[in-house]
């Protein structure tokens, strides 16, 4: 049985659901804070554009009429708040857990295109009809930067907030749950605990509750019974999730049909308990599924996709222009690199090694040197020290006895992947693909994942920007499997991104 929280788990299995008063939970809290943290974000984003509008057009000897721009401005601030609000960029972060710029840029930049369109209506009407576009212009040109970098300024501070951690509870499959579980672990920036787990133990039609160490209380588990009728079952885990004060669930699997998986999320919502379906199948795989509605079910279509020959000569043309332009500007830093190099320790600036391509073929990577000369021959020797065990896939060692002290500041910056622009640049490579894996981890992967050699490897991908060396092979595969079969200009464009706040986040090396 169990321990400090036996009683409420008896209670909960065996009493009527007993009304509580209503109290704000921890997504209300989440939600009422982090909304007025965007509100000053956004407050402090259009102010500063302003200043610097009406300052840059002062300097360049536009004429303005500060009162007039005052007005205007002080009267067309609610109406930013009210498009921002109908927009969702206030209530995404109730809605998704891995908010960042990039998922804010599109709804950004439409929002800032209404805001200064109806600021010239307003002007229009204002003065007479006149309708002087150059301030709105340059306004909108400098909004929308200063809003997303103050909203990225937002989100470290809410992170550092009590409020930011909310309690969810993890119900299904005991590997679902478990494989969630680490997820949640390597993602402390989602602001997620764990506070119950309802696992369905494989080959047993029993329950098993855990309840993690909460406070000074310990953890602790029990095996339960639920009943036999989907509507008990329902009843039976709300009530157990709500009695525990949470008020998210993560459903992972477990029902034994469509129709209890169905009641119980239409009991935990009608409950106020909000509710995430971990698809376990294999849809999961393809990002570029959809959902659709039939008569009241959700459907996950799937189908096969394959990059079309114009995407792939943009993609190419893409992949040539930025390397070149990145080369070029980075040429100091490579020098001044190369030096350091040279200095801290033996050995050639350049290293070179096997990596696997497209279509099976093999190329030599271009990386500076971090690691002491000859580090690539005690690769064998090192596997049983990799952060993911000797059955782990990929060579992966934390504080790694092999990297020199100048090696260090560069991993530190990814500084060392820069030569990889000479890969990108003569076809061996692309900006954006799977991860360009050692030969040695490459023949670890069986066949379910073929499809991940259709396309160049790239220098950045979705596991370097989802989590990089934290994530295990087999997590990493399915990401980069993900990719490739839901390949669009649009998803490298979201990656690249996203690449900039991975490598200064520093979350493992490439």
């Amino acid at each position: 049985m169990l321990g400090s929280e036996a009683g409420t788990l008896e209670s909960v299995l065996a009493g009527p659901r007993v009304a509580k008063p209503k109290v704000l939970t921890g997504s209300d809290r989440f939600g009422h804070a982090y909304h007025r943290l965007l509100l000053g974000a956004d407050l402090a984003a259009i102010i500063i554009a302003s200043l610097i509008t009406v300052t840059f057009l002062s300097a360049i000897g536009r004429g303005i009429d500060l009162p007039e721009w005052i007005l205007a401005a002080a009267v067309m601030l609610p109406v930013w708040f009210l498009i921002a609000y109908v927009l969702g960029l206030y209530s995404q972060v109730e809605r998704l857990l891995d908010m960042d710029y990039v998922a804010e840029f599109v709804l950004v930049i439409v929002g800032a295109t209404m805001w200064c369109w109806l600021l010239v209506l307003g002007r229009a009407v204002i003065v007479d009809g006149y309708a002087d576009l150059d301030l709105p212009a340059a306004m909108w040109f400098l909004m929308i930067p200063a809003i997303l970098l103050c909203r990225a300024g937002a989100r470290p501070i809410a992170r550092s907030r009590p409020w930011f951690n909310r309690s969810i509870a993890l119900i299904g499959e005991a590997s679902t749950v478990e494989g969630m579980d680490r997820r949640i672990d390597r993602h402390p920036e989602w602001g997620l605990r764990v506070g119950l787990e309802v696992v369905r133990m494989e080959g047993d039609r029993g329950w098993e509750v855990r309840m993690p160490a909460k406070d000074d209380d310990p953890a602790d588990s029990a095996r339960v019974a639920f009943g036999a009728s989907e509507d008990m079952t329902a009843a039976t885990l709300t009530k157990l999730v709500d009695e525990r004060g949470i008020d998210r669930v993560m459903l992972a699997g477990g029902m034994e049909s469509l129709s209890s998986r169905v009641e119980l999320v239409h009991t935990m919502i009608n409950s106020g308990i909000a509710v995430d379906y971990v698809s376990g199948g294999p849809e999961t795989l393809y990002s570029g599924a959809i959902i659709q509605h039939l008569e009241g079910i959700s459907l996950m279509s799937s189908r096969p996709s394959f990059p079309r020959p114009a995407g792939a000569v943009i993609k190419r043309g893409i992949d040539i222009t930025l390397s070149a332009g990145f080369l070029i500007v980075t040429s100091p830093v490579l020098l001044a690199s190369a030096i350091a190099i040279k200095l801290g320790s033996k050995g050639p600036v350049i290293f070179r090694q096997q990596r696997a391509g497209r279509d099976g073929d093999t190329f030599e990577i271009f990386k500076l040197r971090t690691m002491e000369e000859g580090a690539d021959q005690l690769r064998e020797a090192l596997w049983h020290r990799g952060m993911h065990g000797n059955e782990g896939g990929m060579l992966k060692i934390k504080d790694d006895p092999r990297v020199t002290k100048v090696g260090k500041r560069l991993r530190r910056w990814s500084i060392d992947e820069i030569p990889q622009f000479w890969n990108v640049l003569i076809g061996d490579m692309s900006l954006v693909g799977p991860r360009p894996l050692p030969l040695d981890e490459a023949s670890r992967i069986g066949e379910k994942y073929e499809a991940r050699n259709r396309v160049r490897p790239g220098i950045t991908g979705p596991w370097q920007v989802m989590g990089r060396s934290d994530i295990p092979m087999e997590d990493m595969l399915k990401l980069d499997f993900t990719y490739v079969t839901g390949w669009s200009l649009g998803e490298d464009f979201r990656i690249l991104l996203r690449t900039l706040p991975a490598v200064s986040g520093k979350s493992g090396g490439l």
